[in-house]
């Protein structure tokens, strides 16, 4: 409707180019969700050692320290990290397929 209307006022034929303006807006669609499964891709990537890292440091300032709340939260935000990583990413990107 609104794109005959917009052809037609430029003075194309829109039954001409319908086929050629549908194709580009799929080939567009797919190259948009192709970015987005790649770029999750490349978030669990980098967030893989990231969370490895946080547990790690928590678990040693946490056990070297005693009871340190600041290290605790490291610890914690580590397994929350991880959990989103592992848990919630994966089901989104599934979910996208």
């Amino acid at each position: 409707m609104v794109l005959n209307s917009i052809l037609e006022t430029v003075g194309i034929n829109s039954t001409d180019y319908k086929p050629m303006i549908d194709r580009f807006a799929e080939n567009l669609k797919t190259i948009i969700y192709y970015i987005l499964l790649k770029g999750i891709d490349v978030f669990i990537y980098i967030l893989r050692p990231l969370y490895i890292i946080l547990i790690v440091y928590g678990l040693i300032k946490y056990s070297a320290s005693g009871l340190n709340y600041r290290s605790r939260n490291i610890l914690i935000g580590g397994l929350i990290l991880a959990v989103f990583t592992e848990g919630v990413l994966p089901i989104i990107l599934e979910l996208l397929k």
